[in-house]
């Protein structure tokens, strides 16, 4: 039996310019030294150093800068190339997709990671139904906790049951098939897009949305007068004739001056 011989692939010209930076201060330490490893190791390729050299300075051989290089040159969600952001550890370029068939999953729920995305791709009206439930406020949040609970889930939920059988699904199918009928999936897939709807529905209406962080509230103890200050800032001092805006609390009297 032979083995068949693989063929090497040839170096070819790499231009940079057209790559995505990256601000590598934003990533951990550990991950920041290898990135710049690998980022060298490109450099130094797209102007011609030898493949040895680029070994030798920065530790990678010739099969890993050829995948980092492939990686790199993949189009992104963005319309852009991937560029130096594939270059980061544990970044995944290519998005999960099943290929496997669903598992009929009776006593257990693992093993089953894309299927709902499979089902989705299958049936763009399921979809379709999701973001509909969402639009249309049949399933709609009410305030409980820090994310909310969704009301009217288990009629929602019922709903895609509906239509996964007239579009010919049975229990032989998916998500039929599953022990829970797959309801913890449908109930994120609704979160997600309820999500998706609030956050287009409100920069529609040119809302502005605060993050949570923004919103907490701290108090303390208030001693003696003057002694909690608030300052708001939508206009600061500047020591150039700026006016400034400022509150200042006292207990629970609040005063504004200009």
């Amino acid at each position: 039996m032979t083995t068949p011989i693989r063929k090497r692939k040839q170096r070819r010209p790499l231009s940079l310019v057209d790559w995505p930076g990256l601000d590598e201060r934003a990533l951990p330490a550990p991950v920041r030294s290898t990135f710049r490893a690998r980022r060298l190791a490109v450099e130094l390729y797209s102007k011609g150093e030898t493949l040895e050299r680029i070994a030798a300075d920065t530790g990678l051989h010739r099969a890993a800068l050829f995948r980092l290089i492939d990686r790199a040159l993949c189009p992104h969600s963005d319309g852009r190339l991937w560029g130096y952001r594939a270059l980061v550890p544990y970044k995944r370029v290519q998005t999960y997709e099943r290929t496997a068939a669903p598992r009929v999953l009776v006593h257990d729920k693992a093993g089953n990671a894309g299927v709902f995305t499979q089902l989705l791709q299958r049936h763009p009206s399921l979809a379709k139904q999701l973001r509909e439930e969402a639009t249309s406020g049949r399933v709609y949040l009410q305030a409980s906790g820090q994310r909310g609970r969704m009301v009217s889930l288990k009629a929602a939920v019922g709903r895609f049951h509906d239509a996964c059988r007239e579009l010919g699904l049975d229990g032989s199918d998916y998500p039929l098939n599953q022990q829970d009928k797959a309801v913890r999936t449908i109930a994120r897939a609704l979160r997600a897009a309820l999500d998706d709807n609030f956050v287009r529905s409100a920069r529609a209406a040119g809302t502005r949305i605060k993050p949570a962080s923004a919103l907490r509230q701290s108090t303390r103890a208030v001693l003696e007068a003057f002694d909690t200050v608030e300052y708001d800032a939508h206009k600061l001092a500047t020591g150039c004739g700026f006016p400034v805006r400022a509150k200042l609390s006292v207990g629970r009297a609040t005063a504004g001056f200009s």
